[in-house]
């Protein structure tokens, strides 16, 4: 269903329970105000160059809900470069993340909770420019609610098969304690120069420690 109310509209896809591929190529839909996605079997997600430019959200209700074995999302340089990214509901079968230069730079928050089976993230050099990093905190019913310190930063914490991660330059802003927690796989991080300017307080912790093991 498409709801196009003046020039900078709103473009739904809701109710696409079969709809396993979307790809936008470059420059298109630029004068859509918002993107909301709602499709729990989506695989594969790709936004080309420039697409969306004048979006202010990109809400995404359920997507990659069902087994696949490459679930991936790109966002092509400049596309939603002044939107907002919002995940709803934990995608949870998505494996690659890729986001290019300049996109989501007026995210106010963003968790990678959302993404509990990631095993690849790289971020390109000015996207998500005035976002804070929350963590989430399980509930007793299953429920995630945000945490809302501004002095803490939480990139990940127990992301089981986040594997690679690459920042952009500029990317989140961040207060005084930013922390990398419990991440078991993970192989390889890269932070560009002069990132996290902000920060005084920088915990890692890529393995559970044991006791008696050194």
């Amino acid at each position: 269903m498409v709801q196009t109310p003046g020039v900078f509209g709103v473009l739904e896809l809701t109710n696409a329970s079969g709809l396993k591929t979307l790809f936008v190529g470059s420059r298109a839909c630029q004068c859509v105000g918002e993107l909301n996605l709602n499709a729990p079997e989506l695989e594969s997600v790709h936004f080309g160059k420039e697409s969306f430019r004048d979006a202010s959200i990109l809400r995404i209700s359920t997507a990659f809900m069902k087994t696949a074995s490459e679930g991936s999302m790109v966002v092509e340089d400049d596309a939603f470069p002044t939107a907002s990214l919002l995940v709803e509901v934990p995608m949870t079968y998505l494996k690659t993340m890729e986001i290019g230069r300049n996109c989501f730079q007026l995210s106010p928050t963003f968790c990678f909770q959302m993404f509990p089976s990631v095993q690849s993230v790289i971020l390109g050099d000015g996207s998500f420019t005035s976002t804070t990093l929350f963590p989430l905190i399980a509930q007793k019913e299953g429920d995630f609610k945000e945490v809302s310190n501004p002095s803490v930063n939480c990139f990940a914490a127990g992301l089981s098969s986040l594997r690679r991660v690459s920042f952009g330059k500029d990317c989140f802003h961040c207060g005084p304690l930013l922390e990398f927690r419990n991440l078991v796989e993970l192989e390889r991080i890269s932070f560009p120069e002069g990132a996290f300017p902000s920060v005084t307080i920088l915990i890692f912790q890529s393995r559970a420690w044991r006791p008696g093991a050194l």
